[in-house]
């Protein structure tokens, strides 16, 4: 209990009372003020319900917070520290002398002492164009509000606000994109309906594209002359051959590293580009090779010339796909015309 001298009070007034006016958690510490003016004894009662205030203080039956104490200035401010625990309304009545008299009601709820819990699941997609979601599962306290900060690898962020449901359980969902494969932080605060907060952080990751339908796109826009498969002799055909002009431009079909980039019997001019997980691209019968051994290659930027290089019988690509070291049908995994 603390009391502050008329000096410090903006102006004086008969009696005031000043209680919190949100629900107060069952068991918390709160403050109430008492406005008054001096010379006068002051008492204040607490007790259960909405019931009036006595005439006197001599007939209040509530629990004594202020007995008949006197300040010596002409107004004072003193704050009550209270903690009620059993829930429902209660009343405050203050008494200055036998002139003044104030009434205020507060209110105890339930307490809000339920843990967050975060449970980080991760899904990956069926397609590149929508290649995963991270779904953080919360339970918290009821109606509370949820932020929640991810700071992803390399340094940019993203932010998703909510608010938990009765139950105090919510679902975030956080979608990546290809380029955002890793370990990444996040920060999630919740906030109660009282003001309490509570925050966990963490990390998870993201898988790669690489491999997801849609992740390849097309090489080279023109006709198939040959599928991937085992031709009539027994020997197997590691790959499709795109028919078009001697002109034509060959694109990357994802991100990646080049390999190797030259001459290789059979193929000719040949370019391979390594995508990672496992996943290898090649490229044969080029006329002109634009990208070297070592290089950094994005999805569809040009890496050389139709042409007819090697074994083969008019101009065309030959486009083929290792996955972990075993050919397959490159069709699988490219992109939708």
């Amino acid at each position: 209990m603390r009391h502050v001298p008329a000096a410090l009070v903006a102006a004086a007034v008969p009696l005031q009372i000043t209680v919190p006016p949100h629900v107060i958690p069952s068991g918390h510490v709160f403050q109430l003020g008492i406005e008054g003016s001096g010379h006068v004894p002051l008492w204040a009662f607490v007790r259960k319900g909405r019931a009036p205030c006595t005439g006197t203080p001599y007939e209040e039956q509530g629990t004594p917070i202020v007995s008949g104490q006197t300040f010596d200035w002409d107004g004072f401010s003193l704050d009550v520290l209270l903690r009620r625990r059993e829930l429902g309304p209660y009343t405050v009545c203050a008494f200055l002398g036998t002139n003044a008299v104030s009434r205020a009601v507060f209110r105890i709820g339930p307490t809000e002492s339920r843990n967050l819990a975060v449970d980080v699941t991760a899904r990956r997609g069926r397609s590149a164009r929508r290649p995963g979601t991270t779904v953080f599962h919360l339970l918290g306290s009821r109606q509370a509000r949820a932020d929640l900060r991810i700071r992803w690898q390399g340094g940019t962020g993203s932010r998703v606000r909510a608010r938990l449901g009765r139950n105090g359980a919510r679902s975030l969902r956080v979608p990546w994109s290809c380029a955002r494969v890793g370990m990444h932080r996040y920060s999630l605060t919740v906030r109660d309906r009282y003001g309490n907060s509570r925050t966990r952080s963490g990390s998870f990751r993201t898988e790669s594209c690489v491999g997801l339908r849609g992740f390849f796109i097309w090489p080279l826009h023109g006709f198939i002359t040959s599928y991937f498969g085992y031709a009539e002799r027994g020997r197997l055909h590691d790959g499709i051959d795109i028919d078009d002009n001697r002109s034509s431009v060959i694109r990357a079909a994802a991100w990646g590293r080049v390999t190797s980039a030259g001459w290789s019997d059979g193929y000719g001019n040949l370019t391979v580009i390594d995508h990672g997980e496992g996943f290898i691209t090649f490229y044969g019968h080029q006329s002109r090779i634009f990208v070297h051994a070592g290089q950094l290659v994005r999805r569809g930027q040009v890496i050389g010339h139709v042409g007819c290089t090697a074994s083969c019988t008019g101009t065309h690509l030959h486009f083929g796909m290792h996955v972990h070291g075993a050919s397959v049908n490159p069709l699988r995994y490219l992109r939708g015309r």
